[in-house]
């Protein structure tokens, strides 16, 4: 498998903040040349030699003086021009000039490599001395782009490609170091592959990187136009062109195609720092982009023969091609199992009718069908998240802000808060997105998100060290440093591939397309539910039992029910489009009238009861709501609902006749309970004063406040309002001024306080109460306040916890005996506090401290499980 590019964001330095003027350097036109060969600029006219290096003397024997001004054909003799002049003459496309041809030139046995291309009006030809045969193997030259092509067809993925390249270029040139130099996004470079002699004369640079303005932009372009680019000795002085510049345009000679062109000043301070004395660069170029290099150095100068150039050029097309062809044949294999899963998933999405949730039911689904961390589905008010994602707010807030490039439609990046330029609000841990944006007004799409990845990024020299600017005379110098320099890199993600890319832009295509059809479908399933809803409408409000009318805002009826017709006998032929006044009597009308009018001005639903004629001249009421509805002009129509009371109001009179009848009856009955219970209580009385027995007297005057305590609820009863519940702080109160009225004696020795709450409880509730409050009150000042002892008697009756109340009997006064027991005691009336409290499902606590308090804990709602 071929590994990934470097990403863009490998690095934190970017060249474009470097201060160095390093990119502005106008290293095409340096007016001189490498000192190996020779250089004339010709007319291309007369094909004149206008300029010349300065070395004519060293190379052709003769001085620039009998060189300059001379035609080529008279400088080299004929014989030597006839081989020139096809070079001279062909037509030249820029990307084909680099070609070199031999020529036998006419002084002696030399023979030069001649190089031509144009140039600003002019054409260049450069001379270089060919080397003789034993100085180059041909032999070595042939089985190097053997063993080159044969590694180039077997080797099992890029990096083993890489390094078998560079051995090869390094045994066919003899360099002691070989390097594949592999380009970024950003123009930062890495040693990805190497292969050095075995003195290991030069140190190794594998796994290193290096920032992009080691190499500036004017370089590499330079690097695609040659394809080659020798420097045989870093120390050599370049050869000045001679003038200098064009002696009829002035103008200086762009050598941007030159093969001599003499090198940059801090190219060649770059590599004596690195401690090299000869180099040989072969560009490597994929899809018409510079891909990398192939960078080979040596300790000592170091000068390669065309023909071996040529051959290391052919090396570095043949690398380029099978590169190329490898990356194509993966990305190709990618590109073709993501095809397949996208398919897969659009054929299954296709069939459901809710989008949002079919992208997500399937398998293969949005998560999975591009390769991610996480994902952010957004297509309405609702957004849905899946895998590793930031929280929901911080989702809502990315797609906020990437939803202004919505017009790019799809947008990708491997780190984020480069991207974006303000990062306060982006969320932690996300290195890249995948963002597949929709039209619309507001922001939707997905959101393919993967996590970032920490790596170290190892550097030859610190990368915010590179070209300086002398201070005293504003010289440039590359950095002088190479030592390890290592760096952590945060906030990017593996880098998204173009497939991944194109595939998110092929689904964004296909999903407006489902969006269309799905708002479509729902357009037409909303028109099917309002022509089924219009028609269910009026076929309940035809038939419904109620009287509907609906009429304009000038009083003529458009609809009427069913039931008006039937009830009144006016056929729809007769009450269509005509008003109040022409359907029913003069007063009638002007009732209706009224009451619509006043619906129509207040704008909200009026309730009355109107009286309507019938056939047989009966008139029958009608309950009626009327209220304004608007309508599609967005004028005021009148709807009006009515329900006829006649029977249900003749009915409600009888009831409340009925009614009243029975409450009379009651009342009556509640005053004769009272009256009788009144004369119970009188005999009991009686019969007390005539019996002897005190203990028995004693037995027959509780008895009489028994029966003059459920006397007393009867007259609650009678009195109030309800007859079948009581107001127990009014009885309470009554009932115990009744029995302090009893015990008058006593008047000046207890004093009763109360604190009672006003709760209502029915007649099973009220009479145990009643009792319970007889029996201890009764209790107290009998028996708490002996032999003239003044004291206090508190009754209360207050909420309690979940709903309940307790009511409480408590005095200061001697208190019980110690020993008793509520269980087993014989005391008649403390048994039947216990009995009734049993009655009402409650709870009874005894507790002396200062006297004796008596607590009963009760619901008005009790249930079969008493509070015990």
């Amino acid at each position: 498998m071929i590994p990934k590019h470097p990403s863009a964001n490998d690095v934190l330095t970017s060249p474009d903040t470097l201060t160095s003027s390093a990119d502005d350097e106008p290293i095409h036109t340096p007016g001189a040349i490498q000192p190996h060969g020779l250089m004339l600029v010709l007319s291309m006219d007369e094909w004149r030699v206008l300029q010349t290096s300065a070395n004519t003397k060293k190379l052709l024997g003769l001085p620039r003086n009998r060189v300059l001004g001379r035609d080529v054909s008279d400088l080299f003799g004929a014989e030597a021009f006839t081989t020139l002049e096809p070079l001279l003459t062909r037509p030249v496309v820029k990307s084909s000039i680099t070609r070199s041809y031999e020529c036998s030139l006419k002084w002696g046995t030399r023979r030069f490599h001649a190089h031509t291309y144009p140039s600003g009006g002019r054409m260049v030809l450069e001379l270089e001395p060919a080397q003789t045969a034993e100085e180059i193997s041909q032999l070595n030259l042939h089985k190097a782009l053997h063993e080159c092509f044969m590694t180039l067809s077997v080797s099992p993925d890029l990096l083993t490609l890489c390094a078998e390249v560079a051995f090869q270029v390094r045994i066919a040139t003899g360099f002691d170091r070989v390097m594949i130099y592999r380009f970024d996004a950003e123009w930062n470079g890495e040693v990805v592959a190497e292969a050095r002699s075995d003195d290991h004369r030069l140190v190794s640079y594998l796994g290193l990187h290096f920032p992009a303005a080691d190499i500036p932009l004017k370089a590499r372009e330079l690097f695609m136009l040659t394809g080659v680019r020798v420097i045989p000795d870093v120390h050599a002085r370049p050869v000045r062109l001679m003038p200098c510049l064009d002696p009829e345009t002035t103008a200086p000679l762009d050598m941007e195609c030159a093969k001599l062109r003499a090198v940059s000043p801090i190219h060649i301070k770059y590599l004596q720092n690195m401690g090299v004395g000869g180099s040989l660069t072969i560009a490597i170029v994929r899809q018409g982009v510079l891909w990398g290099l192939v960078a080979c150095h040596h300790a000592t100068p170091r000068h390669i023969p065309v023909s071996l150039r040529n051959a290391c050029k052919l090396i570095g097309q043949l690398f380029s091609v099978a590169l190329t062809a490898r990356e194509e044949a993966e990305e190709a294999c990618y590109r073709l199992e993501l095809k397949a899963s996208l398919t897969s998933f659009l054929a299954k999405i296709a069939q459901e009718e809710s989008l949002s949730d079919s992208l997500l039911c399937h398998q293969p689904n949005l998560l999975n069908c591009i390769a991610s961390d996480g994902f952010a589905l957004k297509l309405d008010s609702k957004m849905i998240l899946q895998g590793e994602t930031p929280s929901l707010k911080e989702t809502e807030a990315l797609f906020c802000r990437l939803a202004k490039r919505a017009s790019e439609g799809v947008w990708a990046t491997d780190a984020l808060a480069h991207a974006l330029d303000d990062t306060e609000d982006l969320p932690a841990g996300i290195g890249g997105v995948l963002a597949l944006l929709l039209p619309g007004d507001q922001p939707r799409g997905v959101l393919w998100m993967r996590q970032e990845v920490l790596r170290s990024v190892h550097w030859g020299g610190d990368p915010n060290q590179t070209v300086q600017v002398d201070a005293a005379n504003g010289e440039l110098h590359p950095r002088n440093s190479f030592a390890l320099w290592k760096e952590q890199v945060r906030g990017c993600s593996l880098a998204w591939r173009s497939c991944e890319i194109a595939a998110a832009a092929e689904l964004r295509t296909v999903l407006i397309g489902l969006l269309l059809l799905s708002s479509e479908r729902k357009a037409n399933n909303a028109h099917r539910a309002l022509q089924w809803s219009e028609e269910s409408f009026r076929t309940l409000l035809e038939l419904s039992p109620t009287l509907v009318f609906i009429k304009d805002a000038q009083g003529r009826l458009l609809f009427a029910s069913h039931l008006f017709t039937r009830r009144f006998g006016i056929s729809p032929e007769q009450w269509q489009s005509k008003t109040d006044d022409e359907l029913w009597p003069a007063d009638v009308a002007v009732q209706i009238r009224t009451s619509d009018l006043a619906a129509l001005e207040v704008n909200e639903p009026v309730e009355m009861i109107e009286s309507l004629p019938l056939p047989d001249g009966t008139l029958s009421l009608w309950l009626t709501v009327k209220f304004p509805i608007p309508d599609i002009s967005g004028s005021k129509l009148l709807a009006s609902q009515g329900i006829d009371i006649t029977e249900s109001r003749a009915t409600e009179v009888q009831l409340r006749t009925s009614l009243h009848e029975k409450e009379v009856l009651l009342r009556e009955i509640h005053h004769r309970v009272k009256n009788n219970l009144q004369v119970v209580a009188s005999m009991l009385k009686l019969q007390e004063r005539q019996t002897p027995d005190r203990v028995s007297a004693d037995a027959l005057s509780q008895s009489q406040d028994r029966v003059r305590s459920m006397a007393l609820i009867h007259e609650h009863l009678y009195l109030s309002d309800s007859l079948a519940r009581i107001d127990l702080m009014g009885y309470l109160e009554n009932l115990s001024d009744s029995l302090m009225s009893t015990h008058s004696q006593l008047a000046d020795q207890v004093q009763l306080t109360r604190m009672l709450t006003s709760v209502q409880a029915d007649l099973d509730m009220a009479v145990p109460l009643g009792l319970i409050v007889n029996e201890l009150l009764t209790n107290a000042l009998k028996h708490a306040f002996a032999d003239g002892r003044q004291g206090r008697i508190d009754l209360a009756l207050t909420p309690a916890e979940n709903g309940c109340y307790q009511l409480v009997i408590s005095d200061n006064g001697v208190g019980m005996p110690a020993d008793l027991d509520m269980t087993t005691t014989h005391s008649l009336g403390l048994r039947l506090v216990r009995s009734l409290t049993r009655q009402i499902h409650g709870k009874l606590v005894m507790s002396q401290d200062n006297g004796t308090r008596f607590t009963v804990l009760f619901s008005l709602n009790p249930s079969y499980d008493s509070l015990e």
